[in-house]
């Protein structure tokens, strides 16, 4: 009996500069071993400015992406480069982490059940997590108490 392929997965990890290619490329040695069909790509925003081929080459891999990871993408024109292929994909990908980025990159970032968009409901968004943190209900506020009703203890 032949011996099965290994899945294919697809991570695709878009930085701002290429601070983060010698680690990638030891970390994608490293785990070739273990998980021969792990796909790593590395795409570096600084590069599409002077080459427009190399934004279509990173919006082609987030296409085709089961991984995301996107950080220090801060400028709004960089990640409009991006916004709108993460947007279409988002609910395909396994997970999404969006680090460092414009509000509407981070607001994407979803990994299991935690997700930072405005409109999750998950009890694991941030906001859910803030209104526990805060003690309150669905307005996140405590409620004062009235004077008089709080025992004071005296040492």
């Amino acid at each position: 009996m032949a011996a099965k392929a290994p899945v294919t997965v697809r991570m695709v990890l878009v930085t701002l500069d290429a601070h983060l290619a010698d680690a990638f490329a030891r970390a994608g040695k490293s785990l070739a071993r273990d998980l021969p069909g792990l796909d790593l790509r590395l795409h570096v925003a600084a590069d599409w400015a002077t080459d427009p081929a190399a934004a279509e080459r990173c919006r082609a891999d987030l296409r085709a992406a089961d991984l995301v990871a996107v950080t220090q993408i801060f400028v709004e024109e960089m990640a409009a480069e991006i916004l709108p292929v993460l947007r279409e994909h988002q609910a395909r990908y396994s997970a999404i982490l969006c680090a460092l980025c414009t509000s509407d990159l981070v607001k994407l970032t979803r990994l299991g059940r935690f997700s930072m968009a405005d409109e999750s409901r998950s009890p694991w968004s941030p906001m859910t997590l803030l209104r526990k943190l805060r003690g309150g209900g669905r307005s996140g506020r405590q409620e004062k108490s009235k004077p008089g009703t709080r025992e004071m203890s005296h040492s």
